[in-house]
């Protein structure tokens, strides 16, 4: 019997990656982009860790329907883990070069509403990701109630990535995963050229 009976984390292959990709074509082709270095380098970066955090998404839903279909081949069921917590590592680099991107002066604008909504999600991963990357110093202080997953874990009902007493559910992750594609979307068609220009 498998630790879990269905996947829950939302189906994101229809996020076209990478985006990149669009990023690159957009600058050598129609001469896209921003001249300021910090703020493309914050571009480059935001865009690479959002595509890297769609990817490891999808890699990890796509081990996790092969566990929940198979005969509880546990070691599909780890690795799909590993790949959702590189998937939050990532998102939440990627939130901060747009955080960084945003308080600087040159290069695209992030409007407020985008950084709002963006903020919200961020309050959201953030526990989780710091008891991941912080587990040693929760387990060396005997922080950790009894039961607490001291790994990444799903919850039995498959609507929930835990650890530590932190809960980050699929449907919030999933959703702030295609918000930040559509801020990278918006970031590789930037073109510092046609700014300001009135649209025909």
């Amino acid at each position: 019997m498998t630790y879990i009976s269905e996947c829950s984390a939302p189906d994101l292959s229809d996020i076209r990656t990478p985006v990149l990709a669009n990023y690159t074509l957009n600058i050598s082709l129609a001469g896209g982009g921003t001249s300021d270095r910090k703020a493309g380098s914050f571009v480059i970066n935001c865009i690479l860790t959002i595509d890297k955090a769609i990817r490891e998404y999808n890699a990890g839903r796509g081990l996790l329907v092969q566990y929940v279909a198979s005969a509880n081949r546990t070691t599909l069921l780890i690795e799909s883990l590993g790949r959702f917590e590189t998937c939050i590592n990532s998102a939440k680099r990627a939130l901060r070069h747009v955080d960084r991107l945003a308080r600087h002066a040159g290069g695209p604008d992030v409007e407020r509403a985008v950084r709002r909504l963006l903020d919200s999600y961020g309050k959201a991963i953030t526990p989780v990701r710091d008891a991941i990357e912080h587990m040693d110093d929760a387990v060396s202080a005997e922080r950790l109630a009894d039961g607490e997953p001291h790994t990444l874990a799903i919850s039995r009902d498959s609507k929930y990535l835990e650890i530590a007493g932190h809960r980050l559910a699929f449907n919030r992750l999933a959703q702030l995963l295609r918000h930040l594609h559509g801020l990278a979307e918006e970031l590789a068609r930037f073109n510092e050229r046609s700014v300001g220009l009135p649209d025909t």
